[in-house]
């Protein structure tokens, strides 16, 4: 089997165990969808304690220029279908002499494609663009830390809220969407 067959075959198989999974699907400024999250794992929202598992259905990019984090301590993303280049801005810890550690920003731009995983820190800031019209993702998540947020050009930091209400997106609570959880 070629590998756009064993794409081809996992999303349409995705695609038909989605419509049986509790999902919220975040939209953008004009309604249309940004990505569909589905439910695997975690009844009432977790199954270890903070961790939750979900499959990702990104339908497009970010639109945003910003760069945003999460408000996990880490999540785990396993490309499956798709793909996207990641633009991001992580803090990294270095250790030199006497065991004592240096801080600097890293800025660098990846391919993300089927089969590698990305490792996410509360303090990776980031965004995608899709390669392939869209992405599917196994999404693992850690214990909540901290709300989330954008990081524009000059390093400034906005709550997550307060952006999507200056883009003039409609704020909802979460998970009061299509389906609830069951």
């Amino acid at each position: 089997m070629t590998a756009s067959f064993k794409q081809r075959a996992l999303r349409w198989t995705l695609e038909r165990v989605s419509k049986l999974l509790p999902v919220r699907t975040i939209r953008g400024e004009n309604g249309s969808p940004y990505l569909s999250k589905y439910l695997l794992l975690g009844q009432d929202g977790e199954f270890a304690p903070g961790c939750r598992l979900y499959l990702h259905r990104f339908h497009r990019g970010d639109l945003d220029r910003d760069l945003h984090n999460h408000p996990w301590e880490w999540a785990i993303s396993w490309v499956l279908v798709g793909g996207y280049q990641e633009q991001l801005h992580a803090l990294k810890k270095s250790k030199f002499q006497d065991g004592l550690f240096t801080l600097r920003w890293e800025i660098g731009e990846r391919d993300m494609l089927p089969g590698m995983v990305n490792v996410l820190l509360a303090d990776t800031f980031h965004r995608v663009d899709l390669l392939d019209g869209e992405c599917w993702t196994l999404f693992l998540t850690g214990p909540k830390t901290q709300s989330w947020g954008f990081l524009n050009d000059s390093g400034i930091f906005t709550p997550w809220r307060e952006q999507l209400k200056k883009r003039g997106i409609e704020v909802r609570e979460p998970w009061k969407t299509e389906r609830q959880w069951a």
